[in-house]
């Protein structure tokens, strides 16, 4: 838990590596940091292809705590490779 009102740095790794959804729009969520939209309906294969990994860097200020949530905005789950939250 840090103190409200520290800065922090969310990074967010993706990587499409599933066979099924290796097309644009076979795999599309939406990602929320702290209730703020930080994804909308974002498409792993779309942004940078398939089999192929990425890093989404967000900054927010820290309310005590970091909430990441991931919801359907199309097709297939929503998927997440690795988080790191940096002070």
């Amino acid at each position: 838990m840090l103190p409200a009102g520290h800065q922090l740095k969310v990074r967010l790794f993706f990587s499409n590596g599933y066979d099924g959804t290796a097309q644009p729009g076979q795999r599309v969520f939406d990602v929320k940091i702290d209730d703020a939209m930080a994804l909308d309906n974002y498409d792993i294969v779309a942004d940078v292809g398939d089999q192929v990994g990425t890093m989404k860097e967000f900054t927010i200020t820290s309310d005590g705590n970091v909430d990441i949530d991931f919801a359907h905005a199309g097709a297939d789950n929503p998927l997440i490779n690795g988080i790191e939250i940096i002070d």
